[in-house]
């Protein structure tokens, strides 16, 4: 599943890989976003994924999304922020949630770190992320506390939360196109 109708294909299966191409923010309603996800089926879930994401500018990122809609969502993934590539949980439980877009944690990645796994864990109304890489356990990183914000009685939006892959694009901070 995906929101929206994308005007082009995003994705891409290759050598049993899934490839996204960068796309528009959540809360951006003037496209759809990079994103592909299996509704949640149980209060309880655990959802993985290995992946190999090098962002080009300031803000890119990709990784696995808890969404609910576009005012209500929690990414796990691969950022780049103040020039690092770091691994971040960011949270926007509201439209005009003022914390939105900043990391409620983040770690840098270490040059080596190529392949990174996430993991999203859900029981009920807690939601808890970690993240590993090479031969590394599993480390937790702090998700904001209750994840209820995902829920439709406090979101609004469509019945049930979405857990998927995205890959946005921070398009403020691309250079714009050359004239021909």
């Amino acid at each position: 599943m995906g929101i929206r109708v994308p005007a082009k294909s995003f994705y891409d299966l290759s050598e049993g890989r899934l490839i996204l191409a960068p796309g528009h923010r959540f809360g951006d309603l003037s496209a759809a976003p990079a994103f592909i996800a299996r509704k949640q089926a149980h209060a309880t879930a655990e959802v993985s994924t290995a992946l190999d994401y090098e962002p080009d500018h300031e803000g890119d990122r990709a990784g696995l999304v808890a969404l609910q809609s576009d005012n209500a969502y929690l990414f796990l993934g691969v950022i780049k922020s103040q020039g690092k590539r770091q691994i971040a949980v960011m949270r926007r439980e509201t439209a005009g949630d003022p914390q939105a877009g900043k990391a409620v944690s983040s770690v840098v990645l270490p040059r080596g770190a190529r392949t990174v796994r996430l993991k999203l864990t859900i029981d009920g109304g807690a939601l808890n992320a970690s993240y590993a890489w090479g031969r590394s356990g599993w480390r937790p990183l702090q998700t904001g506390g209750d994840a209820t914000f995902l829920s439709t009685k406090k979101a609004g939006g469509f019945v049930g939360t979405m857990i998927g892959l995205a890959n946005e694009t921070n398009r403020s901070n691309h250079p714009a196109p050359a004239a021909p």
